[in-house]
């Protein structure tokens, strides 16, 4: 919970909404002059394989153009 506070108060964590629900989340954490990390990407259950997540991440990605990035993702949390 002190991370997620963390996170919402710097203004590091982004959702995504449709129909009045939170579809997605991700986050930015190991934050730097030069480099940040996109972390935390999830999509609830039901509103998976719709393109939430990847717009959400190409929004948060726009944002931090100027920097390296680099995301972090479970193998086990991805479909092939």
């Amino acid at each position: 919970m002190v991370e997620a506070r963390e996170l919402i108060s710097s203004g590091l964590i982004w959702i995504y909404e449709s129909e009045g629900e939170v579809t997605s989340i991700c986050a930015v954490t190991r934050n730097t002059q030069n480099v940040s990390a996109i972390t935390k990407v999830y999509t609830t259950p039901k509103w998976r394989r719709r393109g939430f997540a990847e717009h959400l991440v190409r929004n948060v990605t726009r944002r931090f153009v100027t920097k390296s990035l680099t995301l972090f993702a479970k193998l086990s949390s991805c479909r092939h």
